[in-house]
């Protein structure tokens, strides 16, 4: 049996990727923060790094690495939908971790070397975060185009 191809769940993968772009980041700045406030114990140092560093790290390498994941995600997303309604959690996670560990751990350290990206190339890291972003990006997608 074929499954008819449908641009409007491509296009709702690609939005949900937009969307769920915007959550994971606010969630890496948050957890970003958490991590600067347990490791430093001081309030005046975790205030410095979440109003300066960790803004422009988010923004200038996070923002765009996170932007081709979660899109690329929600395509994939879009293309499998009639095959694996069930299983979109799982493949979303996995795709995640799978495109996050190609685009932060080869792509981005090796156009942007230096210190903004040398936590990314920590594969654990960048695994994980994928992982938050392939079922992030699920869930948005599976929330829209169940309407």
């Amino acid at each position: 049996m074929a499954s008819k191809f449908s641009f409007r769940k491509l296009i709702l993968g690609g939005l949900a990727g937009l969307v769920s772009t915007l959550v994971c980041l606010l969630l890496a700045y948050f957890a970003g923060v958490i991590a600067t406030a347990w490791n430093s114990q001081e309030f005046f140092p975790t205030l410095l790094a979440a109003v300066t560093v960790l803004p422009l790290m988010l923004l200038l390498v996070l923002l765009p690495a996170t932007i081709i994941i979660a899109v690329a995600v929600g395509l994939f997303l879009g293309l499998l939908f009639q095959r694996t309604r069930s299983l979109l959690l799982v493949i979303g996670g996995v795709a995640g971790g799978v495109v996050s560990l190609i685009v932060l751990s080869l792509i981005v350290p090796s156009i942007a070397p230096g210190d903004f990206t040398a936590i990314l190339r920590s594969y654990p890291i960048s695994l994980t975060y994928g992982v938050v972003v392939g079922l992030v990006t699920a869930w948005f997608f599976r929330r829209m185009a169940s309407n």
